[in-house]
């Protein structure tokens, strides 16, 4: 079977190469830099998981989730927020709009993989 392919949303290039860096040996990674982007991209590749920043320009990570299980052919795609935004608030509403799992920013690369791997067995 050929590589599982990632959808990373994030609007910030560093963060996108550090995930990129982490996971491309073992996933194909793509990047959508906006919530549209992302909405588009999700639609057209089906990833096996999508990583999610909350804070982005127009459409927050949250208003994405909460299109992408609107729609047969997203919403059983598993979403991993990854955020700055540390409240358990904030968590709780990811979890609560159907988000997989939920990390912060700065996260340590190792976590990022094992995460990944769980949700995706």
């Amino acid at each position: 079977m050929g590589k599982q392919t990632i959808l990373v949303v994030d609007d910030e290039p560093h963060i996108v190469n550090l995930i990129r860096l982490t996971l491309q040996d073992e996933f194909i990674i793509e990047v959508a830099n906006s919530g549209n982007e992302a909405l588009l991209k999700a639609s057209e590749l089906q990833p096996a998981l999508i990583t999610m920043d909350i804070m982005m320009p127009g459409m927050s990570g949250f208003e994405v989730v909460e299109e992408l299980k609107k729609y047969k052919d997203t919403k059983d795609i598993p979403v991993l927020f990854l955020s700055a935004k540390d409240k358990l608030a904030d968590m709780y509403e990811g979890l609560d709009l159907g988000a997989d799992d939920y990390m912060t920013k700065p996260f340590e690369p190792a976590e990022l993989k094992t995460r990944v791997s769980k949700i995706l067995e």
